[in-house]
């Protein structure tokens, strides 16, 4: 049986939650280290290639050059982290104790209405493992760019939330690793987030 060497923070969500992809699916994915197909890739495609107008939005009101932007992005791993599996993640910018994670959402046609809560796996998952690497990371700053309209919203760290998430990240990989039979639906998280919508402002001319 082939399994994958690392789970990604991107894939949090179908990992411990099943959102998008059930977690049976994604198992079986996993262990033959496959992927089922994206059809409709002008989504990711239109994205990817907004990407540096979000980070440039953040530099605008921040005043502030972020590490690991673009194309010096770069891959933190923690290597075998349970049952010799690892976590990574591929944050889209680092300021200080600041991480930053940019979605340009609906191919520029529309922000988000209000926190896409889908995203706090991988906003969760980002600070747990910087963390881990010796980061001291306190919040996220997500940037939902479009280009008549931003809004950035800040998630303060939350180790109650890591634990819980982690919990639910060790059932999987016992399942990759050992066919433990997953729960389909685990049950949701209880506690309180302390997010914040702390930027929401339209561009009069759509460039920034």
């Amino acid at each position: 049986m082939r399994v994958i060497e690392n789970l990604r923070s991107s894939m949090f969500k179908s990992y411990c939650m099943g959102l998008r992809t059930s977690r049976k699916k994604q198992l079986e994915y996993d262990k033959t280290c496959t992927q089922k197909k994206i059809w409709d890739t002008k989504y990711i495609d239109w994205g990817t290639k907004h990407e540096v107008n979000g980070v440039a939005k953040w530099i605008k009101l921040n005043r502030k050059m972020p590490k690991y932007i673009l194309d010096e992005q770069e891959s933190f791993v923690i290597p075998g982290w349970h049952d010799g599996i690892g976590l990574s993640t591929t944050p889209d910018g680092l300021s200080g104790t600041c991480l930053i994670e940019i979605k340009c959402s609906a191919m520029g046609k529309n922000t988000y209405s209000e926190f896409p809560e889908e995203h706090l796996w991988q906003v969760y998952g980002q600070q747990m493992i910087m963390s881990h690497q010796g980061h001291d990371i306190e919040k996220t700053h997500l940037v939902n760019w479009t280009p008549k309209h931003t809004k950035i919203w800040e998630i303060q760290r939350n180790q109650d939330y890591e634990d819980y998430m982690g919990s639910l990240l060790k059932d999987y990989i016992e399942g990759l690793v050992h066919d433990k039979k997953l729960t389909p639906k685990p049950e949701k998280y209880q506690g309180k987030h302390k997010i914040e919508l702390i930027y929401n402002n339209g561009d009069t001319n759509g460039k920034i």
